[in-house]
């Protein structure tokens, strides 16, 4: 059977979810040793084209570094996708280091690096079609995953 999980859209500039929401979420699944999966908007945490890390999305991961320094044994996996617009290769490799800046936002914040997984997909996992601006939206988005063991 597969893990739980939860998905929580950290969009806080689009009104999705409160903060003191995604918390609660994340400690009911960390104390039932469910995974959860916080799904970053590309529109929210970065710029178009850049993989920069935007500093007005720190507080967001605060909690989240927060609830990583309590949970030593959790395992982390950031997911990196693009829509499929542009060059594959492009969407590749800026795919992969927006989630490469968001763990070096962990690292930086004392989350060790061996507890952290990266990768970058592209344009290779969608979410919503790529036939619409609003489905390309949902498509551009980092996804970290925690896996808080039992």
């Amino acid at each position: 059977m597969n893990a739980q999980k939860i998905i929580l859209a950290l969009a806080l500039a689009w009104g999705i979810a409160p903060v003191t929401d995604a918390v609660a979420a994340r400690r009911a699944a960390q104390q039932q040793g469910r995974d959860v999966e916080i799904v970053i908007a590309s529109k929210v945490g970065f710029d178009t084209g850049s993989a920069s890390l935007a500093r007005a999305y720190y507080p967001n991961l605060r909690s989240v570094v927060d609830d990583l320094k309590a949970s030593p044994d959790a395992s982390i996996v950031i997911r990196g996708h693009t829509d499929a617009e542009g060059d594959p290769r492009s969407n590749m490799e800026l795919s992969r280091d927006r989630a490469q800046s968001v763990a070096d936002y962990l690292i930086s914040q004392g989350i060790a690096r061996r507890r952290i997984e990266v990768y970058g997909h592209g344009e290779k996992k969608p979410v919503a079609p790529n036939t619409t601006e609003e489905g390309r939206e949902k498509n551009r988005r980092v996804v970290i995953r925690i896996h808080y063991p039992k």
